[in-house]
């Protein structure tokens, strides 16, 4: 019978945590089930994510076509080659936002360490290589 375990490092100080799965794992679906915190987004977010990338594609080959944009700027922002067909590296195609907890292990006391209650978290989001990534790494 093997223990499932949640392994990740704690928000300060760098210490390796070692925490229960099924805890870690209801922590993070409570939190963003939270309708105060967060709101459920209507319809499918890669649905949206294809809508947005298929927007800026036609902003960006309309700009190429009036020359305000170059061929390798339109490649850099879309990952349209020359022929305007996609080119394969994986870092040009759209990847859903992820969310995960940073564990506040700081903020609990040696006691409750000591009693492997699960410390406080803040959750990060990051979204690289979304619809809009490229045009903002173009932009700054």
């Amino acid at each position: 019978n093997q223990e499932k375990v949640f392994i990740t490092k704690a928000d300060k100080g760098g210490a390796t945590l070692i925490l229960d799965y099924e805890d870690t794992v209801n922590a993070i679906v409570r939190e963003v089930s939270d309708t105060d915190k967060y709101d459920r987004l209507p319809g499918s977010v890669p649905a949206k994510m294809e809508h947005t990338t298929k927007a800026v594609r036609k902003v960006v080959l309309e700009q190429e076509e009036l020359e305000n944009v170059s061929s390798k700027d339109k490649t850099m922002i879309t990952g349209l080659n020359s022929d305007n067909n996609m080119k394969h590296n994986p870092e040009y195609r759209a990847v859903p936002p992820k969310i995960w907890p940073l564990f506040k292990v700081h903020k609990l006391s040696q006691q409750q360490i000591e009693e492997k209650k699960l410390p406080p978290q803040r959750f990060i989001n990051a979204q690289k290589f979304g619809p809009l990534y490229r045009l903002g790494q173009w932009s700054s």
